[in-house]
């Protein structure tokens, strides 16, 4: 009887281990999209110490991206705790060749189309301050290597 007793008490003790959540990441919530009209799009926000902040993060942005972008697709969703390439770059505000977007608690990065993603990138910057952003600005891609 007394090893049951030991057995659930220590069974008891896992799960309560398991519910605690650990403290020593940081999570990166990390959207990917691509839209319609030949646009990819990559999103990082800034880290959360905490799994369940980066997921609330994810999902408040994947909703707000249900009503204003009717021609978007989610390709990932992802709380990273290691970034590398792209999203370690966008996440440190690191010059990038390609066009990003800054804003307060948001990088974004934008492929597609030259043309066109000139033209969303300035626009989205745009949007961004009318929803109330302090500022938002789209960067050109730095282009290196001469005159093209």
């Amino acid at each position: 009887m007394k090893y049951l007793a030991l057995a659930v008490i220590l069974f008891l003790i896992g799960i309560g281990f398991t519910q605690i959540e650990r403290e020593d990441s940081l999570f990166t919530p990390v959207v990917r999209l691509r839209t319609t009209d030949g646009l990819f799009m990559t999103f990082v926000q800034d880290a959360s110490p905490k799994r369940s902040a980066c997921r609330e993060a994810i999902d408040r942005f994947v909703s707000a991206l249900d009503t204003t972008c009717t021609t978007c697709f989610i390709e990932s969703t992802d709380c990273a705790t290691r970034l590398e390439g792209m999203d370690r770059a966008l996440a440190n505000n690191e010059s990038l060749p390609v066009h990003t977007i800054s804003a307060e608690g948001i990088h974004m990065a934008m492929l597609g189309p030259p043309r066109l993603v000139q033209v969303e990138c300035e626009g989205m910057a745009a949007q961004l301050v009318r929803l109330g952003m302090k500022s938002a600005a789209c960067a050109f891609p730095r282009v290196t290597g001469g005159v093209h």
